[in-house]
């Protein structure tokens, strides 16, 4: 087998693989509760790191909602 200069002479080329085929023979070699609590703990890890900014989107809107109360106070009195 005659190999170019890019690849590599230690391993052979793979061959194709559809992405159906790739997904499936990782879920086979994964057992359904480990797959379930690796999911879990991506969504609750994905949770804590933004957490942050779901605190500071909260907060934001509080502070505008009072903005806007404030306002329309401030034109009913003014009216």
């Amino acid at each position: 087998m005659k190999y170019s200069h890019t690849q590599l002479v230690c391993c052979p080329p793979l061959p194709p693989s559809t992405a159906a085929t790739t997904t499936a023979a990782m879920l086979g070699r994964l057992p359904l509760p480990q797959l379930l609590f690796a999911a879990i703990l991506g969504f609750a890890g994905g949770i804590y790191i933004y957490q942050p900014i779901f605190e500071q989107y909260s907060r934001d809107q509080k502070e505008l909602k009072e903005k806007v109360k404030l306002l329309q106070e401030s034109e009913e009195k003014g009216s």
